[in-house]
């Protein structure tokens, strides 16, 4: 049995775009499963202009785990090794919810070019794509999270 995973487009206007993504475990884990591919011509502005990027404005998540779990996701811009800009844990079978970064586009979100590098953090490597990716860890079968991200479309 593989992952149970959906990806739901919310909103998708020329000014914003909000995805869900549900994912239950069967025990095995994520590696950078892509969640926002910008190259994706359905987010293209309605005169056919296409989108570059994302600014990250708000997520909302909830995870659960089982009653000895500990199960976590990371979210960040996809490149050889993910530039994680979110991490949302689970303690030992207690569901956590997340709202993080919120407020409205007036400060201007998270995008991939806030990326400062720095050597030796083994923080992400290599070019980041624009892609917002998933990587998870621990997850038993049946723990799942809930993923919204609220993002203003750059083009």
């Amino acid at each position: 049995m593989a992952n149970s995973v959906t990806t739901q487009i919310l909103a998708n206007t020329d000014r914003k775009l909000v995805i869900q993504r549900v994912m239950v475990s069967d025990g095995t884990e994520e590696t950078k499963a892509v969640m926002v591919d910008i190259s994706d011509s359905a987010y293209n502005s309605s005169g056919g202009k296409a989108m570059t990027g994302v600014a990250v404005e708000q997520i909302s998540a909830t995870t659960q785990a089982n009653v000895n779990g500990a199960a976590a996701v990371r979210i960040g811009w996809d490149a050889t090794n993910l530039y994680p800009f979110a991490h949302l844990g689970t303690s030992y079978g207690y569901p956590s919810a997340y709202t993080l970064f919120t407020g409205s586009s007036e400060w201007g979100g998270i995008t991939k070019d806030n990326i400062t590098i720095d050597a030796g953090t083994g923080a992400g490597s290599g070019t980041p794509t624009g892609d917002i990716a998933m990587t998870t860890t621990d997850f038993d079968a049946g723990e799942m999270y809930v993923v919204q991200i609220v993002m203003r479309k750059i083009f």
